[in-house]
C-alpha cells in the first residue's frame, strides 16, 4: 500500500505485509514494515547532490537580498 505525502508524488510512504510459510521452521512467518520513498529525476548521478547545494545558495542569496541595512 502506497501513501503519497506530497501532491507531486515526490515523497511517499509504503507499507507492506508478507506472509510466508517456512519449511525449515515448520511455521508461518509474517513480515510487516514501512518504507519512506523519495523520487528524484536526474540525468547524471552528481546532479542529485548539486541541486541541493544550488538550492541552499539560492536561499542564502534571497535571505541576504531581503535584509534591510540601516545606516545612521
Amino acid at each position: 500500500m502506497d501513501y503519497s505525502l506530497s501532491k507531486d508524488g515526490r515523497y511517499m510512504l509504503r507499507a507492506y505485509r508478507k506472509n510466508e510459510y517456512q519449511v525449515a521452521l515448520q511455521g508461518q512467518i509474517v513480515e510487516t514494515g514501512v518504507g519512506f520513498i523519495i523520487t528524484l529525476d536526474y540525468d547524471k548521478f552528481r546532479e542529485i547532490f548539486q541541486s541541493s547545494k544550488r538550492e541552499k545558495r539560492k536561499r542564502e542569496r534571497e535571505k541576504n537580498n531581503n535584509q534591510v541595512v540601516d545606516f545612521k
